[in-house]
């Protein structure tokens, strides 16, 4: 699973704003992080705002950690498989030994 960053400027003239509204509003909670609408960004010029580079880092020392945080501690409340259930599963997937029989009359 991964965070998605929705980043869009709102002058956009290329592609319109609403289509990063859009695109944010189908993720799922999840995965989404908090949006950065760049106010005066146009289509190739986002990384000139400061907010950009900002966002970045939040996401880079903020959001990543806390969700890392959040999927181990999911993690350490599921309940452990028994080990009945594992030892069912082995056992289906042992393959007997196969016997060579060997033949004394001399033959190779």
């Amino acid at each position: 699973r991964s965070i998605v960053l929705i980043i869009h400027g709102t002058d956009d003239d290329v592609i319109d704003v609403s289509h990063g509204f859009a695109l944010y509003n189908r993720i799922h909670i999840q995965h989404q992080t908090d949006p950065l609408w760049v106010d005066g960004a146009g289509h190739n010029d986002i990384e000139a705002h400061g907010q950009y580079v900002e966002r970045l880092l939040r996401l880079i020392d903020i959001d990543i950690p806390q969700i890392y945080l959040k999927t181990q501690e999911q993690i350490q409340q599921q309940p452990e498989q028994t080990t009945s259930a594992q030892s069912t599963l082995a056992s289906t997937l042992i393959i007997p030994a196969s016997t060579t029989t060997t033949t004394t009359n001399g033959a190779n």
